[in-house]
């Protein structure tokens, strides 16, 4: 619960809520989190903003059914030869927002003034915290 608590902020979850609905329909979250999915798209569109129970209720049911694991499992696939095609996931910026989600894990401690995402296939994601020790993201 305390990871939940440090991810979520309204901003973090209108992001997250916008990223999913490029992956599963209102009706599909609809099911998931037991919100209606008239609400579902009020907060997508900025027309309502949630409450904070409300919307750290909604990223734990999304973290139980792992709706993210889910997205990048249908998206980062082999094909018939035996490729991943990356093209299918490296332009497609509702990945990427879940890509920026899931790397906010990782530095969510530290004061990050930089993120750099190239997309180049054998690139990798790098953070620079503000003590200047850099790490990286493979």
């Amino acid at each position: 619960m305390s990871k939940i608590k440090k991810l979520v902020s309204l901003y973090i979850f209108v992001k997250m809520l916008n990223v999913l609905k490029g992956f599963y329909t209102f009706k599909e979250l609809e099911e998931i989190t037991g919100i209606p999915s008239q609400v579902l798209w009020r907060y997508t569109s900025l027309v309502n903003i949630p409450e904070k129970k409300t919307a750290r209720k909604i990223i734990e049911k999304i973290k139980e059914y792992d709706l993210v694991r889910n997205v990048i499992d249908r998206i980062v696939v082999q094909n018939s030869y035996g490729y991943v095609e990356s093209w299918r996931y490296l332009y497609d910026i509702y990945f990427l927002g879940l890509v920026g989600y899931e790397a906010a894990k990782f530095v969510k401690d530290y004061d990050v003034d930089v993120v750099l995402a190239f997309l180049q296939k054998m690139c990798r994601l790098h953070w620079l915290p503000r003590n200047g020790q850099g790490v990286e993201l493979v």
